[in-house]
């Protein structure tokens, strides 16, 4: 499974909004889907994942995932379609019960559970929790939806069905597009190998073991996990053999103890939190000494019988006899059911009547197993009598007494049923409670109580002093003798008697009747009277007491034609407990039966509560229009109960206009009808607040839009603040502040006095505005300035909520407020510290040099992700171009998958490739492939996507959170930069001009640092000096994949747009003043986020979004853009590589899906660079998403393009193309699938041999090289230069014919197929000299191509011919006269420089008058 494919869109709400990063490929890998017909048995399986911490908020409280359920086989018989809810509704809740996991799964249609527990653990579905996802056997992700109905997730052969329960909105683990195509990103936070050790060598890997029988050896574990990882790290031990050795865990390991000479493997396992087994296995080979028994036997022989309680001891005989000087083999006794006989050390102990084997048994000292069995019988007691504890009781009335029953004998084992009865009625009455029964005296007299066991009976007579006896006479009613009631109401009567009932007397039983049911019925047993229709009713009740008389009595129900009222109350509450009600706008009006409930915007499941009368007995239905309003539904709901209202059976989708919700009670012929009014209460989704500076203001309390008031606090030189508010959805746009609208939600609030207020709304007339009210203070600033050195050195301040920056020089700072500073200048060992004032101050800083750099000047044929400043991957070097040229020079497995101990894509620095894998730097020989020096890393990086960054002798390099950099020769750490926003570090590292520049990423919507470092080495005996930034800027949604471009005195870098998912029109580029990181411009909107390096060609920008997009912008003279020069051309639906340009084709690729199902396409289009066009020429489809950028080769009058797509095989395409081509070249298409297949994420890198060297996730490095690469020039040099010619020496590796092409220096390079019109000369391997004619004296240059017998061509290369100069020639025209005499000497009385080569007649390196003299001379005498 996946964790870093477009690192954490967010998931679902339920079906999911949320949804760590894409199934895990190597349980996918090889799948095929195959559909199934209706009624067909479909092969999937179900699988359970919890996630056990947060790890966004609170990482340290991560555990990564909890498999409950791993793939369990599950066969579906499909119906008439294949939806996972109709055809798992009771399939999925037996899966789950049977492996002991206890959920609500089932509860309702759409299988959604809200909760599950197991072994004691409870994950709470309350939002977020929950997903259910289908992994198609073929890949691909179906989440839209989860129930019975149209467009629901459906099954087919080979899927995966997914319950994933997350523990944040910021899970990063679940990301979906806008289709809610899903996928999973699984973490790498798991133990990945266990292997064994002892104490003796704890660096040496133990996989076999000797020992003794009786001896004990600790066995020592060591686990491969991330450092600092909290993860279990419980393993389950066991012995193949427990008669040879037994295994016992301990802290760290086990101990093995031998028993007996044999053999055993003694294994460690466990399921990993990725659900992964793991395990080592030690071989233990146990020998042992002595008597070598071969027989067991008991004393007692083979059976025994007992009675219940009763015990026996079992004496063991071994054979042969135990000597004297030996000690008796330990004996392992059991039984097979510790119900009948239990057994320790040979005693038995009887329990209950039946039969089991006992056995004992050892393993003798060569490894057999010796055993001797008795077979036990426990007999069972009859009961042969019963008795009474007493036989006689004498006694008074409303005394109690006890009788108990004695069983003959005590132990009896089978004992009858018993029966109690009393001969007389009204003299006691008896309770029995097993042997046991209570007496209680009723009248005066004699009774006998008897009680039974079968056959056997017993008796004890009581006698009761007191009064006799009375029975009941009489029977009348405490509500009187009539009653009116309304129609549908109830009643209950209640009975009164002539006496007091006794105690322990027995209320009659009452027998109820109505003369007239049409009119009241009442229940024949309860005697609840229900009132039906108008008239008049008797009800009777009649019961016949202990002297046999029938005792009666009657009431009068006289009912009218008012109804009653039904209905109490209705309410409606966001939770299911009925902790949060939402706002009654309207109480419900008795009149018109409709009342109005407020429900926020956002909000797509309600519960219900709906409460009758106290004596209504009615039926409560509720009819509304579904979530979408394509259905009518009616749910009924119970009384007093709340109902909530999710997934398909929900009243509402959020971000949708309410309606109107039908209540219908009915008892009987009344009926009573309710309407409530749901309507939106608008919301406004975020608010933020910035200074007349531009700084974002902390809000109090942190915005949450269920919270209504806040508050900020600035300085009193804030003369206003900007609020920037965005409104829910579509119904709640229209923003206003104080009653005035903000257009395009942003409103600048002038402040006045010590306080300023204001109330913010969003809404329209169809909703709610909900009211946030925001409080603004002032408080007397106090001023600090710097005076620094150097001047141009850079200053930074901050508070906790961002950088401060001053005015005029002059920073308002609010008093008794802690702020921080640093001072940096690339060169210089950086200041910084903390402040707080209560005074004006100011500081005085100087800045000491750093010392010297000893870090190596390396050249770097491809230093950073692109080759080139303007983040270009292009070169001319001879890669293959055809599948018959491809050579796969070296596979070598650097790192491990693509989690924490992924391998980096490469660089190519000084003849080396330098990469990360894992927590080391890594330098490797780019001819074998082997390491050739690691270095320590301070932690791993997320995920390696991108590759290291070269700059001035050091190796920089991305880590989680942080930034190291390394000493390229060494690798020995120089410094390490821990941002104050952490997040992981998947955007590319641009060094420029003594800095580097790089973003860092959180969550879609959660803010994060784009900083600028100088790579200064300020403390070179510190290779842990923590480095300060320079500066940052804080942008919500932060930077991923997107690389920075520097130019001139700015730089500039595309964000995220700061929202889940990918479509939102929020994101921007951010241009800054490269050194202070003062935000010049802020460009945009661009539809999704910007997950592209921004390349540059021929005066514009370029880059891509992940909404699916391509922009462009033209860039002024100072390095601005021209932001009304935006071209944009939509390629698919996402699109995340650099774009890749030479001349005028443009080279990127996209998909028309997701990450992970859709089609994908390599894109060429034409680009105008001067007025900024853009057209789609054509595109060629790949296996997989290339998610990442392209490398050009420019050669034989071609570009190839190679490109790295992200399917199961990680396949090299190649685009053959050129600016003359409408269509793909047949050659366009797959040119290398990688040895070792595996998903792909990564750019190639060409080096000057034109080899290939790239990554893919199975942790392997590829070098693919040109195995018929075409001639190369080695040496291009000019010599013998004459006024019309010169000689060229060239060095080829390959004879063939040499092209050559002469152009004035201002002219512009020739074409490929220019070169083939120029001027040719056969060459041989080696050195030659081609002599270059009809030349003219300036200077110019020429350009040389050599192309072989198969006719590929070398790289065009180029030297400069100097300028043929005629010594006198002043004015050029290639003679010398007079006239060049004269101009001369004019020359020399103005002042104006003469080079040497033109007037130094004498020869003395310099020119004066002299040489005016000797050149006049010259032409005198006739020499010129």
């Amino acid at each position: 499974m996946r964790i870093k494919k477009g690192g954490r869109q967010i998931r679902r709400v339920f079906a999911w909004i949320l949804a760590l990063a894409m199934i895990m490929t190597n349980l996918l890998s090889g799948w095929t889907p195959v559909m199934a017909a209706a009624g067909e048995v479909l092969n999937v399986t179900l699988t359970v994942i919890g996630d056990t911490g947060d790890h966004i908020d609170a990482p340290d409280s991560h555990t990564g995932f909890v498999y409950w359920l791993k793939d369990e086989p599950m066969q579906v018989t499909l119906g008439e379609n294949n939806y996972v809810a109709e055809n798992c509704k009771n399939l999925i809740p037996e899966i789950l019960k049977k492996n002991g996991i206890t959920s609500d799964v089932g509860d309702s249609d759409t299988l959604y559970p809200r909760s599950m527990e197991k072994d004691g653990v409870v994950l709470d579905g309350n939002f977020p929790g929950w997903s259910v996802i289908v992994a198609n056997a073929d890949g691909t992700f179906d989440s839209n939806g989860w129930g019975s109905y149209p467009n629901a997730a459906q099954l087919s052969e080979g899927c995966r069905l997914i319950y994933y329960w997350t523990d944040s909105t910021d899970d990063c683990r679940i990301t979906t597009d806008d289709n809610y195509n899903t996928q999973l990103n699984y973490d790498t936070d798991a133990v990945t190998d266990v292997s064994f050790y002892t104490e003796l060598d704890p660096d040496a890997t133990v996989s076999e073991l000797k020992c003794e029988a009786g001896s004990q050896v600790n066995l020592k574990t060591k686990l491969a996990v991330p450092e600092g990882s909290m993860v279990s790290r419980e393993l389950n031990w066991t012995s193949t053999n427990e008669n040879a050795a037994k295994v016992e865990p301990t802290e760290g390991g086990a101990l093995i103890t031998g028993v007996g000479a044999g053999e055993t493997d003694i294994t460690a396992s466990m399921t990993n939190t990725l659900g992964d087994e793991i395990s080592a296995t030690c071989h233990v080979t146990i020998s042992a000494s002595g008597t070598v028994y071969t027989g067991l036997a008991f004393q007692e022989g083979t059976e025994a019988s007992l009675k219940p309680e009763e015990s026996k001891q079992l004496t063991p005989v071994f054979t042969p006899e135990v000597p004297k000087e030996e000690t008796a083999p330990v004996l392992t006794w059991n039984s097979t059911n510790h119900e009948i006989v239990t057994v320790s050390d040979g005693l038995l102990e009887a329990v209950a009547p039946g039969t089991a084997d006992v056995t004992a048994e050892f393993v003798n000292n060569q490894g057999t197993k010796v055993q001797a069995t008795c077979k036990v019988t426990v007999e069972e007691i009859p009961l042969t009598g019963i008795s009474l504890n007493r036989s006689q009781i004498s006694t008074k009335v409303g005394s109690t007494e006890e009788l108990s029953v004695i069983l003959n004998p005590e132990n009896a084992t089978e004992i009858p049923e018993l029966q109690w009865s009393v001969d007389k009625e009204g003299i006691v009455s008896v309770q029995p409670n097993g042997q046991k029964a209570t007496i209680t005296a009723l009248g005066g007299g004699k009774a006998v109580v008897t009680v039974k066991a079968g056959k056997f009976e017993t008796t004890c007579n009581i006698e009761v002093q007191g009064e006799v006896y009375n029975p009941l006479t009489s029977l009348s009613f405490k509500e009187g003798t009539s009653a009116s009631m309304k129609k549908g109401e109830r009643k209950t009567l209640t009975p009164k008697y002539d006496r007091e009932l006794a105690v322990g007397e027995q209320a009659p039983e009452l027998r109820w009747s109505s003369n007239k049911k049409e009119v009241a019925a009442v229940d024949a047993s309860t005697g609840e009277i229900t009132a039906v229709a108008a008239g008049t009713a008797d009800i009777t009740a009649e019961f016949t007491n202990t002297a046999g008389q029938k005792v009666s009595a009657a009431f009068q129900v006289n009912v009218t034609d008012e109804a009653v009222k039904l209905l109490k109350n209705i309410k409606f509450f966001k939770d299911s407990k009925g902790a949060t009600p939402f706002d009654v706008v309207k109480e419900l009006d008795p009149a018109t039966g409709e009342m109005t409930v407020g429900i926020p915007e956002n909000t797509n499941m309600v519960s219900v509560l709906a409460e009758l009368e106290e004596h209504a007995n009615a039926t409560i239905q509720v009819s509304y229009k579904n979530y979408d309003k394509t259905k009518d539904l009616t749910s009924t709901l119970k009384n007093g109960e709340i109902k909530e209202f999710r997934g398909t059976e929900r009243m509402l989708q959020s971000d949708q206009e309410a309606r109107d919700v039908t209540f219908t009670i009915t008892s009987g012929d009344t009926i009573e009808t309710y309407i409530v009014h749901l309507v939106r209460k608008s919301l406004v989704k975020s608010l933020v607040v910035q200074d007349d500076t531009g700084k974002e203001v902390k809000l109090t309390p942190k915005f949450n839009n269920s919270k209504l008031e806040y508050e900020v606090t600035v300085p009193d030189t804030v003369a206003s603040v900007q609020l920037t508010f965005a409104p829910n959805n579509e119904a709640s746009k229209e923003l206003k502040v104080n009653g005035q609208v903000a257009e395009g939600g942003v409103y600048r609030l002038d402040l006045s006095g010590s306080k300023t207020e204001a109330i913010l709304t969003a809404g329209n007339e169809a909703v709610i505005p909900t009211e946030y009210k925001l409080s603004v203070k002032k408080i007397t600033s106090v001023k600090l300035q710097f005076h620094v050195s150097p001047e141009d050195a850079v200053v930074a301040v901050y508070d906790t909520d961002g950088r401060v920056w001053p005015k005029d020089g002059v920073y308002a700072l609010l008093p008794g407020t802690e702020y921080s500073y640093n001072i940096t200048k690339t060169g210089y060992v950086g200041q910084s510290g903390k402040v707080t004032l209560d005074t004006d101050k100011i500081m005085e800083v100087q800045l000491e040099k750093a010392p010297e750099s000893t870090l190596p000047n390396y050249d770097a044929e491809w230093g950073g992700f692109r080759k080139d400043e303007n983040n270009q991957g292009i070169t001319q070097a001879d890669t293959p171009t055809s599948k018959e040229d491809v050579n796969e020079k070296w596979a070598v497995k650097v790192g491990d998958g693509y989690g924490s101990g992924a391998v980096s894509s490469p660089i190519l620095v000084n003849g080396n490739l330098y990469c990360f894998a894992g927590d080391s730097i890594l330098k490797v020989d780019k001819e074998t492939g082997t390491v050739l020096r690691s270095g320590k890393m301070a932690t791993s990086s997320f995920f390696a996507i991108n590759p290291p960054c070269y700059a001035n002798g050091m190796i920089l390099v991305g880590i989680a959170g942080q930034i190291q950099a390394f000493n390229a020769d060494t690798l020995e750490s120089l410094w390490i930069y821990k941002d104050s926003l952490g997040g992981q570090t998947n955007c590319t590292i641009r060094y420029s001009d003594g800095y580097l520049y790089t973003g860092f990423w959180n969550a879609e919507n959660r803010k994060a640092n784009f900083v600028c470092l100088s790579a200064t080495d300020e403390d070179p005996s510190n290779p842990l000096e923590q480095k300060t930034a320079t500066w940052k800027q804080e942008v919500m949604g932060g930077f991923y994949w997107a690389g920075a471009y520097t130019t001139g005195d700015v730089v500039m870098v595309g964000t995220d747009d700061g929202d889940r998912g990918n479509t939102s029109d929020t994101s921007y580029v951010y241009v800054m003043n490269k050194y202070t990181g003062e935000v010049l411009q802020k460009v945009g909107p661009h539809h999704g986020d910007i997950r592209s390096d921004i390349s540059y060609s021929n005066g514009r920008i370029y880059f891509t979004s992940k909404g699916g997009y391509l922009y462009s912008y033209a860039l002024g003279n100072d390095g601005r853009i021209e932001e009304g020069s935006r071209k944009e051309l939509q390629l698919g639906s996402m699109s995340t590589g650099t774009p890749a340009i030479v001349g005028n084709r443009l080279y990127v690729a996209h998909t028309d899906g997701s990450n992970f199902s859709g089609t994908y396409y390599i894109d060429v289009i034409k680009v105008n660079h001067d007025t900024g066009a853009m057209e789609l020429i054509y595109k060629v489809q790949t296996e997989g998403y290339v998610q990442t950028s392209g490398s050009v080769s420019v050669q034989n009058g071609y570009n190839y393009v190679y490109f790295l797509d992200n399917s199961p095989k990680g396949n090299l395409y190649m685009v053959k193309d050129n600016e003359s081509m409408t269509q793909p070249d047949p050659e366009s298409g797959i040119l290398y699938t990688p040895s070792h297949e595996q998903y792909c994420i990564a750019s190639p890198i060409i080096g000057n041999d034109g080899t290939m060297y790239f990554k893919n996730d199975s942790g392997y490095m590829f070098a693919v090289s040109n195995k018929n690469p075409g001639p190369k020039l080695t040496e291009t040099l000019i010599s013998d230069r004459t006024s019309t010619g010169a000689n060229l020496k060239v060095n080829v590796s390959q004879e063939g014919t040499l092209y050559y092409v002469v152009r004035a220096l201002n002219q512009p390079a020739p074409s490929y197929e220019e070169m083939l019109k120029g001027t040719q000369a056969a060459v041989k391997t080696g050195e030659n000299t081609v002599a270059l004619t009809e030349l003219t004296a300036d200077a110019a240059k020429v350009y040389v191509m050599v192309q072989n017998a198969s006719e590929k061509s070398s790289a065009i290369a180029s030297a400069e011919i100097p300028a043929s100069k005629i010594l006198g020639d002043m004015n050029g025209d290639g003679k010398v006269t007079y006239v060049d005499c004269v101009i001369l000497s004019d020359k020399l009385l103005n002042g104006e420089e003469v080079l040497p080569v033109l007037g130094d007649m004498n020869g003395d390196g310099k020119v004066s008058y002299v040489d005016c003299v000797i050149l006049s001379d010259e032409l005198l005498e006739g020499n010129k």
